[in-house]
This record gives C-alpha cells, sequence and structure tokens, in this order.
C-alpha cells in the first residue's frame, strides 16, 4: 500500500505549491479542493510520464461532511493507499469588524477552518494509529498569536485549531503522530484583495517560500520534530 499527503485547498497559493513541492521531490500526493479545473491544470503542469509516484486529485468541499466522505471513499477505492500526513490548508477570511459580519459569513469561517480541519484528522487519525506513524500539519496565522482588527473570527477559528490539535499532540504522541503548527504572515495568495497585493508590493511572503520551509521541515522529519513554525515577512507584519 502506498503513502499519500492529503493536502486541501490545493487548487491555489501554499496548497498548490505545497503540491508541486512534494510531488517533484517523490511523494504521493492527494490534493483536493473545490475548484477541480484547477487541479486538473496543476496535474497536467507537474504529473510526467514515467513518474512512479502518484498525484490524485480530486472535488472536495471541506465544509461539507458529505464530500469529506466521498471523497476519501473514492480515494481508499481507487489507490488502495493511506494517508500518512494530513495537511490542512483550506480556509477563508474576512476583513470586516466583528459586528459587520453577517452570522453565514461567521458560520462559513468556523465550518471551513476549524470543523473541516477537525472532522479530517478524526477520518484519519484512526489509521495513523493502527500503523504508529502519521503527520498532522496545520496552516493557521500569525493571527493566532497577535492580535489585528478586522480578523475576530478567522483568529478565533484558527486559535481554536491550534489549541485542540496541541491537546491532540499531547495525547497521541505514544503513537508516532506528528502535530507541526503552521504561522504565516501576510502571504501572497488569493485570500486578500488584490490592490492589498499591490499595495504591499514586496511587503509580502510568497506562496512558494511558505511552502518550501514546511516541506523541508516535513522531508527531514526524524527523533526530532518542531511543533511550531513562525514565518513572517522580512520587513514584519502589515
Amino acid at each position: 500500500m502506498k503513502n499519500f499527503i492529503w493536502i486541501t485547498g490545493a487548487s491555489s497559493g501554499i496548497g498548490r505549491e505545497l503540491v508541486k513541492m512534494f510531488y517533484r521531490i517523490g511523494y504521493n500526493v492527494f490534493a483536493t479542493a473545490r475548484r477541480y479545473e484547477k487541479l486538473e491544470t496543476l496535474k497536467s503542469e507537474v504529473k510526467k510520464d514515467g513518474d512512479e509516484n502518484q498525484l490524485v486529485i480530486a472535488y472536495c468541499d471541506v465544509a461539507d461532511t458529505k464530500s469529506i466522505d466521498n471523497c476519501l471513499e473514492n480515494f481508499y477505492a481507487e489507490t488502495g493507499g493511506y494517508i500518512t500526513c494530513l495537511i490542512n490548508n483550506a480556509g477563508i477570511t474576512s476583513f470586516k469588524k466583528a459586528m459587520d459580519d453577517s452570522w453565514e459569513n461567521v458560520m462559513g469561517i468556523i465550518n471551513t477552518n476549524l470543523m473541516a480541519p477537525v472532522y479530517m484528522i478524526r477520518k484519519v487519525l484512526p489509521g495513523m494509529i493502527e500503523r504508529e506513524k502519521g503527520t498532522v500539519i496545520n496552516l493557521l496565522s500569525v493571527a493566532a498569536k497577535k492580535t489585528f482588527t478586522r480578523s475576530s473570527i478567522y483568529a478565533a477559528s484558527k486559535s481554536a485549531l491550534l489549541t485542540y490539535t496541541n491537546v491532540l499532540r499531547e495525547e497521541y504522541r505514544e503513537h508516532n503522530i506528528g502535530v507541526l503548527n503552521v504561522f504565516p504572515g501576510a502571504t501572497e495568495t488569493e485570500i486578500w484583495d488584490p490592490k492589498v497585493i499591490e499595495r504591499n508590493n514586496g511587503k509580502m511572503m510568497s506562496a512558494e517560500d511558505v511552502a518550501r520551509a514546511i516541506v523541508l521541515i516535513y522531508d527531514s522529519r526524524g527523533t526530532a520534530f518542531p511543533e511550531e513554525l513562525i514565518l513572517r515577512p522580512i520587513s514584519g507584519d502589515l
């Protein structure tokens, strides 16, 4: 059976760069996102005839548990493999003051950024425990460590996932389960308005650089494994 790295939110940004890097250094990758056509484009860019490792793509709306269930069922049926690393990368935000956000947006952010990762961890963790090895990597945010205005629900969702997985790490250390919480600062991805990116040209990290740091840590996993990784632009927070 082949082991796979499952990367959510893989159609753009950090997720897309993670897929490219992990695949190109020989890992089997399971890439999921809502924008399936972008996954097809990504696969056509990196997959080459004769590659021994696999790149499996699938539609998945992480805010919908049925979509997650169907996605995993199809993955297991197609590959016969298992998930040895889950990278919770999919996420959404809203740059509004706390009372300016609609309740629909509030619940959408909580479901996507918190409830979905918790649900997916619960789906793959039993297999990791059975094999006595596994890794969970959460793409959080410096907003979980530092107070920023217009990010209350986003920060709350990331902080809650941080606390949940810190506890989970302690509960399952004996099964060789590693949990890495990554706290990126401002990164040039689609989560930002293009005008903000243009205004802060050169002051944001690239998705490629953030992904590279994560890949290097995972690829060098041994008896020592970092539990937190804070990444900020050299010029500091925006």
